[in-house]
């Protein structure tokens, strides 16, 4: 299992990387933005991702029932390999002005450490703003706080309900679909509304989607006559897709907020933390199994888990008055 954990933290880490790259560029895409298109681009690049997720998991589902793990694992390192000799493709200049990139040719070594040493004091200042580090501290421990049984609940679908592969990528399949509508709706209807509001319903449709679950592992949709197929298709398939969702107002309102020139530090440093909440929200969700006993043989506690989850993704509407109501003033350093 060592090889095979190194190779999980060695993939995880380029993808960490890659998506802190990915935000970076799209927040300095933004200060580009007219005024009247403030989200436009966060949006878009939701959309674009929600459909890339819609056909590789519905790809990644048809192939799994008739390719080996192994001929799966090559087809991803073409895939990956493409990317990268595009990304060899792109100028970097094309991301800067004509006067950063004279600045860029003349700046020495020392410069630059200086310059680093600058953005860290700025963007510490930025980070311990009022404004900014009471929504991005609600929004960290709205993950970290909650324990997640992600894990648990695939496996009791995958061993002991019996769901084939292609059926669970189906499943993840509608959770793009709802992520790829999300954004649209978002884009066209709701990115004028009050962060505040947006979040705090995001955040009740999560605990309602979590809390479905129950009813899988208590069998009550068997009861009720619905198969077991149907209802993963159903509210459980949305979980992932709204906790996922959940990031793109956010970071529109941090852009909002964010001085100019700021944008790419700030939304960096927001998805790290992001990332950093989702690892404790495994590790407490790992914790919590074995409180409950979870195992191969035994998922009597479950349900009690998936209650207790829920419950926990409603505790941070308690401070949800972290979360401005508008955002007609940016943060002056």
């Amino acid at each position: 299992i060592i090889p095979l954990m190194g190779l999980l933290l060695l993939s995880n880490t380029g993808a960490a990387l890659a998506e802190v790259v990915n935000d970076a560029l799209v927040a300095k895409a933004i200060c580009k933005e007219r005024a009247n298109a403030k989200g436009e681009l966060q949006s878009f690049f939701w959309i674009a991702l929600a459909f890339g997720g819609i056909i590789g998991n519905l790809t990644a589902g048809m192939a799994l029932s008739k390719l080996r793990s192994t001929v799966m694992f090559s087809i991803f390192s073409i895939v990956v390999a493409s990317q990268v000799v595009v990304c060899t493709l792109v100028k970097e200049s094309s991301f800067n002005s004509e006067l950063q990139r004279k600045k860029t040719k003349i700046v020495c070594k020392d410069e630059s450490l200086s310059m680093v040493k600058k953005q860290g004091i700025k963007l510490l200042e930025l980070v311990t703003n009022p404004q900014i580090s009471g929504p991005l501290t609600w929004f960290v421990l709205s993950y970290a706080m909650v324990p997640t049984l992600g894990g648990s609940l695939f496996f009791y679908q995958t061993q002991h309900l019996k769901i084939p592969p292609t059926f669970l990528g189906l499943a993840k399949v509608m959770g793009q679909m709802g992520l790829f509508a999300g954004s649209i709706l978002y884009n066209l209807y709701f990115k004028k509304s009050s962060p505040r509001k947006v979040i705090m319903v995001l955040q009740i449709l999560l605990a309602i989607c979590m809390m479905s679950d129950i009813f899988l592992v208590s069998r009550l949709n068997i009861k009720a006559g619905i198969p077991d197929r149907f209802y993963i298709l159903g509210a459980s398939a949305f979980v992932e897709a709204i906790a996922q969702f959940k990031v793109l107002p956010f970071s529109i309102m941090l852009s909002q907020l964010c001085p100019p020139g700021s944008e790419a530090s700030l939304l960096s440093f927001f998805m790290s933390c992001h990332c950093l909440a989702l690892i404790v929200s495994g590790y407490t969700g790992t914790m919590m199994a074995s409180f409950l006993n979870l195992s191969v043989d035994s998922f009597v506690g479950l349900p009690l888990g998936i209650l207790i989850q829920s419950l926990a993704a409603l505790l941070p509407l308690l401070w949800i008055s972290c979360i401005p109501s508008n955002l007609n003033k940016r943060v002056v350093l």
